[in-house]
């Protein structure tokens, strides 16, 4: 499934993002990858400074029977206030992310590179939509999603 496999995508480069941004205490999950057993496997370990959520919505065409779809994919960095009480760890890890997309915004050749899955998706668009964040006080944690859309060619 397309949506499945872009979500992959998405997930390994935030991973590498984080990664390389010396952010270890997070936890990824795909919404489509419940089949991989991910979903379980993060609830289970529920001890993260950061949890990063992320779903691809089930693909939309604006026109009949033409293979130009739009990929709309949510991304949120979620972390628990009790742990990082001043939000340190949070906005490192949201920084990270805003900067891992709007890469993709401002690169098309990026967009290609990263989003192209052979004889199925062949990329065509990069847009950053709306987000939010803050303090959520009643569930003490701090937030941030920020939505984007891949456009492509269905093959």
């Amino acid at each position: 499934m397309t949506e499945q496999k872009l979500e992959k995508i998405v997930m390994e480069k935030i991973s590498a993002a984080l990664e390389a941004a010396g952010i270890e205490s997070y936890q990824l999950i795909g919404a489509w990858q419940i089949a991989n057993g991910e979903v379980l496997k993060a609830a289970e370990e529920g001890n993260a400074e950061n949890i990063v959520t992320l779903k691809v919505r089930p693909r939309q065409y604006e026109t009949p029977t033409i293979p130009y779809a739009t990929f709309t994919v949510q991304v949120n960095v979620i972390s628990r206030a009790e742990i990082d009480a001043q939000g340190t760890g949070w906005m490192a890890a949201t920084e990270t992310v805003q900067n891992l997309l709007q890469g993709w915004q401002a690169a098309f050749s990026a967009v290609q590179a990263d989003f192209e899955i052979a004889d199925e998706f062949k990329p065509s668009g990069f847009s950053l939509e709306g987000g939010d964040l803050g303090l959520d006080r009643d569930n003490c944690i701090w937030q941030f999603s920020q939505s984007f859309n891949l456009y492509g060619i269905i093959q």
